[in-house]
């Protein structure tokens, strides 16, 4: 599932902090994202500028608004 994948890419990418601050678990996770946007990735030394905008389309609320598939976003990675 992409929003799982968009999760667990942003907490890698950023050191451990989860997309909407304050959600420490995944219940408050959800909650938080029905609620607001996730905070932007903070940069990235390295990381090809696709990245971030790929991990951020994954985590849309809408499900219409991420990729029609996975290989989708892995053709977007680069």
């Amino acid at each position: 599932d992409q929003f799982a994948w968009g999760v667990v890419a942003y907490e890698l990418l950023s050191g451990g902090q989860m997309p909407c601050p304050g959600a420490d678990a995944l219940v408050s996770l959800v909650a938080a994202v029905l609620a607001r946007e996730p905070a932007p990735l903070p940069p990235v030394a390295g990381l090809p500028i696709q990245v971030p905008a790929v991990v951020m389309r994954a985590l849309r609320r809408a499900p219409d608004e991420r990729f029609a598939s996975m290989d989708e976003l892995v053709a977007a990675l680069g």
